[in-house]
């Protein structure tokens, strides 16, 4: 009986050979003869192989931004802070260090006047810059709240000099509009501000592609400051 089950052959589950068919292990592909433990022997034979697989999808995952970074850089400045008084404070919200030319804040309208505030400086990414105004300091004033349309088309003229009056007398105070001291300004004075239509950007390029200008509009608005000193028209 035990020779006759030794001569009885089958085919090998996995390679498909003539072994014995008391056989349960190949001996041609040394695979087992029985499903379930040829289920396991393939799945823990190709184990480290999946893992090796799964490690390197996941390296190649990581590494994307980094590769996207390298070739589609992203250029981004935001102006965190921004006046004609104090200067403005200039934040790197890109990829890659650039270097900003300047500042420009100006009023629109008939009698327009621009206010630039010089950088010139490389800010690298993640970095906040604070920029100076050159403005001359101007004490001893009020912002003008209240003021008619003609009061207010008097006042610009003064503030850009053209009547022959000092300038001192009134100044025109260009601003971001989520600068933290127009923010102030606003909500001390409420509606009653006089306020004036401004524009602004930031003229920027990459350090490494200075051919590449880039100009990041910026929402302004300006207000006027009076002074009471003496020479100064008493209806301004």
């Amino acid at each position: 009986m035990s020779t006759q089950a030794a001569d009885t052959q089958k085919s090998c589950l996995e390679c498909g050979s003539a072994i014995p068919g008391a056989a349960r292990v190949c001996p041609i592909c040394k695979s087992f003869q029985q499903r379930w433990k040829l289920r396991l022997w393939f799945v823990s034979s190709n184990l480290a192989l999946v893992a090796a697989a799964v490690s390197v999808l996941l390296w190649t995952t990581a590494q994307i931004p980094k590769w996207w970074t390298a070739y589609f850089p992203r250029t981004e400045v935001i102006a965190t802070a921004c006046n004609s008084v104090d200067g403005a404070v200039l934040y790197n919200a890109g990829d890659v260090p650039i270097f900003i030319s300047h500042v420009t804040l100006s009023s629109v309208g008939d009698e327009w006047s621009a206010q630039i505030l010089p950088v010139d400086s490389i800010l690298e990414p993640g970095k906040f810059l604070k920029a100076p105004s050159p403005a001359k300091p101007f004490d001893g004033a009020q912002w003008v709240r209240h003021a008619s349309p003609e009061k207010l088309a008097k006042l610009i003229h003064l503030s850009s000099g053209a009547s022959g009056l000092s300038s001192d007398c009134t100044r025109i105070v260009m601003f971001a509009k989520n600068d933290p001291l127009f923010r102030e300004i606003s909500e001390a004075s409420g509606p009653t501000l006089s306020t004036i239509k401004a524009v602004g950007y930031i003229e920027y390029f990459p350090v490494r592609s200075p051919n590449e200008s880039t100009r990041t509009p910026i929402a302004a608005v300006a207000a006027i400051l009076a002074s009471s000193r003496t020479g100064c028209p008493a209806d301004q």
